[in-house]
C-alpha cells in the first residue's frame, strides 16, 4: 500500500491494532475487541450528548410536544434503516463497502440497543411532561385524548425491548432456530405498530417506507439469487454423508464417530474461499435457510462445473434432522481393511518417494472416510436443497509475504480453501507476494481428518506445484494413540496434546523475520477463547511493532471469524 510509505504510517497502524485486537475477559466472559467498543462507544456517547445537551427538555404549554422528546424520537426513528440493513444478509451496507453482513451483526446489535434509548427517553419524556404539571389527571387525560398514539408506541416499544433482550447470545444459542423465526415475526410487528405510533408526524414514516424498502430488496434479492443458482429449483440434489460407526483395533470394537454433515453437489455458482451460503431443506426444514462455510473452492476455469462441499458440525435443529434422517433412511456402505489402500503395492516408478498422488484414490465416493487398518460405516442420501449465496467477502493473503491460519473443528471449512486457493494462485503465477504458511489445526479426534481427506489431497497436490513453503500441524487432544495412516510430509499430525497458540503465533513471528519478511496474516477460525488469545497476542506483536522491535516486519494483520452464534 502506497501509504506504508508515509513516514510514521507504520506506528500509526501499528498503535491502532495494537488497541483495536486487544480483549477483555469481564466475570468470565470474553468481550468483543476494542476496536468495535471504541467505534460503539463513540456513536454512543456523540449522539447521546447531541440528544440531551440542548435546552430546554419541556415547553411551558402541555399542547406542544416536549423537544427532547421529538428530538429523541427522530433519533430513534433515523436508526430503523441502518438497524434493518445491517441485519440482512443482503443489504446496501454491504454492496456499497464490501463488508460481509456477518461483520455488521454487532453494529446491528449496538444500533438496536441505541435506538432503543432514544426510545425509552421519547416515552418517558412524554410521560412526565403532564406528571410535572397536572399530575395522574392530566397524563390519564392526555393518554385518552391520544389514545392511538399512545397504546400502538407502547406495544412498538415492549417489542423493541423483546427484540433487543432476545438477540442476546445467552438466548440465540438455546434453540437458533426459534431465534430467527421469532426474531423476524417480531422485527415485522415492531414496524407496523411504528407506522401506526408515527402517524406520519412531522414526515416521520419516510424512514419506515426507507426501511421497508431495504428489507423488501433484501428478499426479492436472496429469492433471485435462489432461482438463479437452483435453476429455478430443477437445480441438482445435495449428496449427504454422516459416520455411522468406525471400528478400530481388535480391543475396541465399534466407536461412535464425532457427528458431522458433509454435503456435496454439483452447481454452476461460483464463490471465494472464505464465503459462506444459506442452504434451504424443503424437504426437511422448509422454512428457514442454514449457514454453512464453502470448504472447497470453484473449479479454475468458469466453464466446467463446480463441485460444493460443505462441512458442519452436528448440533440441534436442521443438522440434527439431517443427521438422524441420512443415518436411519441413507443408504449404508462399509469402507473394510482389506479395501484399504497399501502403500507398497500403489506406488509407481515414475512417482516421487515423498509423494501421495499415486496412492490416493482420487473417487470420493471410495476414500473420503477411507483409513488404512480401519473399518467405516458411512450412511449417505440424496437430498433437494436450494442455495442462497455466497455472501462475505473473501480475505486475499496473497498480500502478505507470511501467513498464520488457526483453526479449531470445523473451522477448518474456512481456513483450508484460503490456503488452496492462495497455492493455486501462485501456481497459475498470479500476483502474489506468499512465500511461507503455517497452518495449526486443533481437533478431539481422527475423525476430522478422515472428513476432509479428499481437500488434503487437492491440497497436497498444489503444494507439489507451488513454491509457497507450507507447514500444517493437526493436534488431536483427545487421541492417546499416534494415526497410523501414512500422510503428506507437510502434515505432521499430533496426539494427545494442546498446542500454546499465543507462543506459536510468537514462533512464526520470529520465522517471519529470521526471513526478511515484510508483512504478515494470522487468521482464525475458532471458539471465542482461542480468537481472542490469538488476538491478544498480535496486539502484543503490534506493540512491539510500534516500537520498531520487529526488525523487517512492517504490517501485522489480524483476521477473525467466531464460532459463536
Amino acid at each position: 500500500m502506497w501509504l506504508s510509505w508515509v513516514p510514521g504510517w507504520t506506528m500509526v497502524i501499528a498503535v491502532c491494532r495494537m488497541f483495536g485486537y486487544r480483549r477483555f475477559k469481564v466475570f468470565g466472559f470474553w468481550l468483543v475487541q476494542c476496536n468495535y467498543i471504541i467505534i460503539i462507544g463513540a456513536v454512543y456517547i456523540g449522539t447521546l450528548v447531541w440528544c440531551i445537551s440542548i435546552w430546554p427538555y419541556y415547553r411551558s404549554n402541555l399542547e406542544l410536544s416536549p423537544p427532547l422528546a421529538l428530538r429523541s424520537g427522530m433519533m430513534s426513528a433515523a436508526m430503523y434503516p441502518f438497524m434493518f440493513a445491517m441485519a440482512l444478509k443482503f443489504n446496501p451496507i454491504s454492496l456499497l463497502t464490501g463488508i460481509s453482513h456477518a461483520h455488521l451483526q454487532i453494529y446491528h446489535q449496538a444500533t438496536c440497543f441505541l435506538a432503543f434509548i432514544f426510545a425509552v427517553i421519547h416515552t418517558a419524556v412524554f410521560v412526565n411532561a403532564p406528571l410535572r404539571e397536572g399530575g395522574m389527571k392530566a397524563l390519564k387525560e392526555i393518554w385518552f385524548e391520544s389514545f392511538t398514539t399512545y397504546w400502538s408506541g407502547t406495544v412498538a416499544i415492549f417489542f423493541m425491548l423483546w427484540i433487543c433482550l432476545s438477540s442476546l447470545g445467552v438466548f440465540r444459542k438455546m434453540s437458533y432456530e426459534f431465534f430467527v423465526v421469532q426474531h423476524i415475526v417480531f422485527a415485522a410487528l415492531f414496524l407496523a405498530f411504528s407506522f401506526v405510533h408515527f402517524e406520519d408526524l412531522l414526515r416521520s414514516n419516510i424512514w419506515l417506507w426507507v426501511t421497508l424498502g431495504v428489507w423488501l430488496f433484501s428478499i426479492v434479492s436472496r429469492s433471485l439469487m435462489v432461482l438463479m443458482s437452483s435453476n429455478f429449483f430443477c437445480g441438482p440434489r445435495a449428496k449427504v454423508r454422516v459416520l455411522t460407526r468406525v471400528s478400530k483395533t481388535g480391543n475396541l470394537d465399534e466407536e461412535k464417530p464425532a457427528e458431522y454433515l458433509r454435503l456435496s453437489f454439483v452447481t454452476n455458482l461460483r464463490w471465494h474461499a472464505g464465503q459462506h451460503v444459506y442452504v434451504r431443506f424443503p424437504g426437511v426444514y422448509p422454512w428457514q435457510a442454514h449457514p454453512f462455510t464453502c470448504m472447497s473452492i470453484p473449479s479454475a476455469s468458469p466453464h466446467l462445473p463446480n463441485e460444493l462441499v460443505l462441512l458442519a458440525r452436528v448440533h440441534n435443529g436442521i443438522t440434527r434432522q439431517l443427521y438422524n434422517k441420512t443415518a436411519a433412511q441413507g443408504t449404508e456402505t462399509s469402507i473394510k481393511k482389506e479395501y484399504a489402500p497399501k502403500l507398497e503395492e500403489s506406488k509407481s516408478a515414475d512417482s516421487p518417494s515423498d509423494g501421495l498422488s499415486s496412492v490416493i484414490d482420487h473417487n470420493p465416493e471410495k476414500h473420503i472416510m477411507e483409513d488404512a487398518g480401519i473399518a467405516i460405516d458411512q450412511n449417505t442420501r440424496e437430498i433437494t436443497a436450494y442455495l442462497d449465496g455466497p455472501y462475505s467477502h473473501n480475505y486475499s493473503l496473497g498480500m502478505y509475504e507470511h501467513s498464520v491460519l488457526v483453526a479449531v473443528g470445523s473451522g477448518i471449512t474456512f481456513c483450508l480453501p484460503q490456503v488452496t486457493e492462495l497455492l493455486r494462485r501462485s501456481v497459475h503465477d498470479d500476483s502474489i507476494v506468499t512465500t511461507n504458511v503455517c497452518f495449526i489445526w486443533m481437533v478431539q479426534s481422527y475423525d476430522m481428518i478422515r472428513w476432509v481427506k479428499p481437500e488434503m489431497q487437492q491440497l497436497y497436490e498444489l503444494v507439489q506445484r507451488s513454491k509457497i513453503s507450507v507447514q500444517m500441524h493437526v493436534y488431536c487432544y483427545r487421541e492417546t494413540v499416534p494415526y497410523e495412516e501414512y500422510l503428506h510430509d507437510f502434515l505432521q499430525v499430533h496426539h494427545g496434546q494442546r498446542v500454546d497458540v499465543a507462543a506459536a503465533v510468537e514462533q512464526e513471528v520470529q520465522a517471519a523475520m529470521e526471513r526478511k519478511s515484510r508483512s504478515m496474516c494470522v487468521l482464525s477460525c475458532a471458539p471465542k477463547p482461542i480468537v481472542a488469545l490469538v488476538g491478544n497476542k498480535v496486539s502484543a506483536v503490534n506493540a512491539h511493532l510500534a516500537m520498531g522491535k520487529l526488525g523487517s516486519l512492517k504490517d501485522v494483520r489480524f483476521v477473525t471469524v467466531l464460532f459463536d452464534l
